[in-house]
């Protein structure tokens, strides 16, 4: 009662109290105990719900600044007008040439497939389904073992039967990754919004990436030399 105005001082608590019950208290202790009847009732913490938006939008990003479809379309464009210069480049020697020329037209088509491949797999990874996503690319996998056969073996088509095998199986992972993701078996919902750049996001992503990329792209600057030397 101290805390309500029902005694005049301290001293005067202390006096009433040692002829009671409350003497075996100490009253500060009395006073924080009775301090909890004049606080409001505090609500039980709600649980936090996983939100899964920062996923989306960051694999959105990376589809937009990586795998667009316009990059890999000019992509395409530009190994097949640039055919000979990149084969020589490569170091594709006067026998196999007619070969190569043959399996790179082919092989370029699907420049587009492979990316969205890659692409739609990475949906389905961060999205906790680390074993459909290897089914992405193993679909394409195993098609093309399977087509290598049927048109190399079967139909006698040569090279361009492997590279079509190649873009089939590419297609075919393409696909299912698309299925996956329409029939919403990942956390990422396709959208207008998924062609939407996010700066910030954009950033950090090349921040942490960047380092891998150069490494990419020296292990390709040296298998380039090593063909060139061959």
């Amino acid at each position: 009662h101290l805390l309500d105005g029902g005694f005049s001082s301290a001293p005067y608590f202390r006096l009433q109290a040692s002829g009671t019950y409350l003497a075996d208290f100490h009253p500060t202790g009395f006073a924080l105990i009775d301090l909890t009847a004049y606080l409001p009732e505090q609500p039980a913490p709600r649980r936090r719900k996983r939100k899964f938006g920062s996923i989306a939008a960051a694999v959105e990003t990376v589809v937009t600044l990586l795998m667009g479809i316009g990059f890999l379309l000019a992509l395409t464009a530009f190994l097949l007008a640039f055919c000979e210069p990149v084969l020589r480049l490569f170091g594709v020697t006067e026998t196999a040439y007619p070969y190569a020329v043959t399996y790179y037209k082919i092989v370029a088509l699907g420049c587009l497939f492979q990316g969205l491949t890659q692409v739609f797999c990475d949906f389905v990874r961060v999205s906790g389904r680390p074993v459909m996503g290897m089914c992405v690319t193993g679909i394409g996998a195993v098609t093309n073992i399977v087509l290598d056969a049927l048109f190399v073996a079967v139909l006698d088509w040569g090279v361009a039967g492997a590279a079509w095998a190649t873009v089939i199986g590419q297609l075919l992972s393409a696909l299912f990754g698309l299925f996956l993701i329409g029939r919403g078996y990942t956390k990422v919902e396709m959208g207008k919004g998924i062609f939407a750049l996010d700066w910030p996001l954009s950033r950090k992503i090349i921040s942490c990436g960047f380092a891998f990329w150069i490494a990419q792209m020296a292990m390709g600057f040296i298998s380039l030399v090593y063909n060139g030397q061959l």
